[in-house]
């Protein structure tokens, strides 16, 4: 499948074309290969957890994760030479590290999600 869905949370790697089902989602929408406009009306009692594209190139800064209306991109940018980072969900706890410094220190900090 191109997304998982686990609890309230549907995770993805670009997002999904909320006009269609879950089981319609196709390839090139959820890996972000198709200019579609994502994630705007999202399934009731849902969150997407999804990257594709780096938090940096929408104005947040490059190793925070962006949390808005039911949708958590967590895209810092690792494929740019940027941060690699995790969100924990449950302990709602961001760990990120600089994919450029091989002496980075792991950063962690408290998210809210809700």
């Amino acid at each position: 499948p191109y997304y998982k869905v686990i609890d309230q949370y549907i995770f993805v790697h670009a997002g999904i074309d909320t006009s269609k089902s879950m089981r319609k989602q196709s390839r090139a929408v959820v890996t972000g290969h198709a200019p579609e406009n994502l994630n705007h009306f999202l399934p009731k009692n849902k969150v997407i957890v999804h990257g594709h594209v780096p938090n940096y190139r929408l104005g947040y800064k490059k190793d925070n994760i962006h949390i808005e209306h039911r949708v958590i991109d967590i895209d810092t940018g690792a494929g740019h030479n940027q941060y690699l980072t995790l969100l924990d969900l449950t302990s709602q706890k961001q760990y990120s590290v600089k994919v450029s410094d091989n002496d980075a220190k792991i950063q962690e900090r408290r998210v809210k999600l809700k």
